[in-house]
């Protein structure tokens, strides 16, 4: 039986705004539909709207708010919005103007943002009415669709770059107001959440077969900073705005319906975006949706990123070799890479997990006790799976020296 939405003040407020906005007929007929069920969107709720305007197109639109749960510091929910307002209202449209200004073409890999409240309302298009999907089932990405994904990440870093180099004090003014919500990801009690995931993880390895692998990931695991988020690479000078989020859930494809080949890519949810490496969204992305034979052609897809980074850098008129050269990144990937390994014994879950085993529901979840976050990592049906892939790319770090 389908779920009702429930369509609050807050939402409502939102739709007239819209209405007046764009000049839409006030008797203008609106349809409300789910767009996913409390914890689903892990620390948002959605809704479907279409409204109707009988002499203009039907607009269909994404509405995401803010979940009913604390905002404690350790899920800093309205810094996570105001960071996601703050990227649509201001950044986008610098980024935009700073394109339009160079004569190159608009970065258009975004949702567009009809509105937004200062009580946590979001409203975007909804990129399902247009063909967009999510991956979904847990399915590895394709080499198309891994190049697609770091070939569009290495356009929107290079606008960071430009930006940052030819317009500092705006780009301060810009980077000022927002806020590192990786910070509270460092408290200690995610930090021992996440070595209680590895300890998880080594718990389903072969004590004799897997013996140089558990060896090398509890050396990792006493290692300085293990579990910790990358806020101490904000200062670089190689840091930029990054996405901070950059991963399977957040990344939705358009396809041919002919080659069924990916021919375009939008990034979502801008809410952990923050002053980082490069590198912090690269590893991320890439240890979440690598196959073995993606991990082994690591190299390849590195170039891949740095390549066209580098074109669009000099296509805004600065000198890639200064700003980020490839032997820099090169470095941050052997010093940094292996965080996205830490990142995957969390994000793999969520891949993974299967709609109906309700696994990412706060209400299950005490934010305050590192046992009550592991004990996630019993529920998923797909364990041997789950395994399988952080063994992969485990055996990946230790055969490239990356821990």
């Amino acid at each position: 039986m389908a779920t009702t939405p429930t369509v609050d003040q807050n939402l409502a407020n939102i739709i007239t705004e819209i209405i007046q906005k764009y000049k839409l007929d006030p008797k203008s007929k609106i349809n409300y539909d789910m767009g996913s069920n409390d914890g689903e969107g892990y620390l948002s709720r959605s809704l479907s709207v279409s409204i109707t305007d009988e002499e203009k197109d039907t607009l269909n639109l994404f509405i995401k708010s803010a979940l009913d749960i604390s905002d404690d510091g350790l899920m800093p929910l309205k810094s996570l919005y105001a960071n996601e307002i703050h990227f649509y209202e201001t950044i986008y449209p610098a980024f935009f103007k700073f394109l339009n200004e160079k004569g190159v073409l608009a970065f258009e890999n975004v949702p567009k943002c009809f509105a937004t409240t200062p009580e946590n309302v979001i409203a975007l298009e909804n990129l399902a009415k247009e063909g967009y999907v999510l991956l979904g089932d847990g399915k590895f990405m394709s080499n198309n669709e891994i190049e697609l994904a770091l070939r569009t990440i290495a356009r929107y870093h290079a606008i960071c770059f430009a930006f940052k180099d030819q317009r500092y004090e705006e780009y301060l003014k810009l980077t000022e107001p927002v806020k590192d919500t990786s910070v509270p990801l460092s408290n200690q009690n995610f930090v021992i959440q996440r070595k209680s995931f590895t300890y998880n993880f080594l718990s389903n390895l072969d004590p004799v077969k897997d013996e140089y692998m558990i060896r090398k990931v509890e050396d990792l695991i006493h290692s300085p900073n293990y579990g910790v988020y990358d806020t101490f690479s904000a200062n670089s000078e190689y840091s930029i705005l990054i996405q901070g989020d950059f991963w399977n859930n957040n990344i939705m494809f358009l396809y041919d319906d002919q080659t069924k080949r990916p021919i375009n890519i939008k990034l979502v949810d801008w809410q952990m975006m923050r002053p980082a490496l490069p590198v912090h969204d690269l590893s991320l992305f890439f240890y979440n949706v690598a196959s073995k034979d993606a991990l082994n052609r690591l190299k390849y897809f590195l170039k891949v990123y740095h390549d066209e980074l580098a074109e669009n850098i000099r296509q805004l008129g600065s000198n890639p070799d200064l700003l980020y050269p490839y032997s820099i990144l090169e470095k941050h990937w052997k010093e940094y890479g292996k965080h996205g390994f830490v990142l995957a014994l969390i994000n793999s879950l969520l891949v993974l997990v299967e709609k109906d085993e309700n696994f990412f529901s706060f209400e299950d979840v005490d934010l305050n006790n590192p046992e009550s976050w592991a004990s996630l990592y019993k529920k998923i049906r797909k364990h041997d799976e789950y395994v399988e892939r952080l063994k992969a790319i485990a055996d990946h770090m230790i055969i490239n020296n990356f821990f």
